[in-house]
């Protein structure tokens, strides 16, 4: 299974122009401060894009949470590190 077949599924041509010319392509899709990636089909005619339910629904699940993460994310702790600048150094 190819990365054509992973993405949309058994899409063969463009229902735009009718190209058979599709490429895998990651677009970034923006919200605010939220940034998500999305893998898509792109026509290399005519620029059309197409994705899969799989695909869009990671894209909306990571812009517009459910209630349930929201509330649990505020009473979980942020897992910040601390950033050791003499690590690994000899003074």
């Amino acid at each position: 299974m190819d990365t054509k077949d992973k993405i949309i599924g058994k899409l063969k041509h463009c229902y735009n122009c009718k190209s058979t010319n599709l490429k895998p392509k990651n677009n970034l899709i923006t919200l605010g401060n939220k940034f998500s990636e999305i893998k898509v089909l792109e026509c290399q005619k005519c620029g059309e894009t197409y994705s899969s339910m799989d695909e869009a629904e990671k894209v909306r699940k990571t812009m517009h949470p459910s209630i349930i993460n929201r509330i649990s994310s505020l009473f979980t702790q942020n897992k910040t590190k601390s950033l050791n600048i003499f690590r690994d150094k000899l003074l």
